[in-house]
């Protein structure tokens, strides 16, 4: 675990969601991150869908939010 995303005094808090999409062929729905090295995670390399959660936003709505925002 990382320690910015626990607490010495209680349990790991989830902060992001992923979404896995397949077709009838069991093909993965992924998109490439941007190219931005130093700016974000992992640049230039597939990914699932997902990403951080807002405040007391909920799971499916912040899936949404990447998709519409990513897509």
């Amino acid at each position: 675990m990382h320690s910015d995303t626990t607490d010495a005094q209680g349990p790991a808090t989830a902060r992001g969601v992923v979404a896995i999409v397949t077709n009838r062929c069991g093909e993965l729905l992924m998109h490439l991150r941007d190219d931005l090295p130093g700016v974000i995670a992992w640049p230039n390399h597939w990914s699932l869908l997902g990403g951080g959660r807002d405040p007391g936003e909920a799971p499916a709505a912040a899936i949404l939010r990447s998709w519409i925002t990513e897509g």
